[in-house]
């Protein structure tokens, strides 16, 4: 994100609509959105997925290209890519004291 972001709230058909739209002239990015029911049918989960102790399932989508400034994230993480690709630096947690705690957005 750039500093400039702004969050709107909006119904998923919202976003998929604006995100279609010809004449869009900013990306949007879908953030922290719970999986729909007819999703979840189709998603597997990993044969790790056992082996945790998973406390929430949140989707996000975007376009190519994004990125979100570095952060610490209080809660672990199971990233799963539909498509394209993601590149991630993960830091030691002895260490995240060098790391920015993401403000909320105004």
């Amino acid at each position: 994100f750039l500093p400039t972001f702004r969050r709107l709230d909006m119904p998923f058909r919202q976003f998929l609509d604006e995100d279609a739209a010809p004449d869009r002239t900013t990306n949007l990015y879908y953030a922290e959105g719970s999986i729909f029911p007819e999703l979840e049918e189709d998603l597997v989960d990993p044969d790790y997925a056992r082996l945790l102790h998973i406390q929430k399932v949140l989707m996000w989508m975007g376009p190519g290209g994004m990125a979100s400034l570095p952060h610490f994230d209080s809660q672990e993480n199971v990233l799963s890519q539909l498509a394209g690709r993601k590149e991630i630096c993960l830091v030691d947690p002895t260490r995240s004291e060098f790391v920015y705690r993401c403000q909320e957005a105004q």
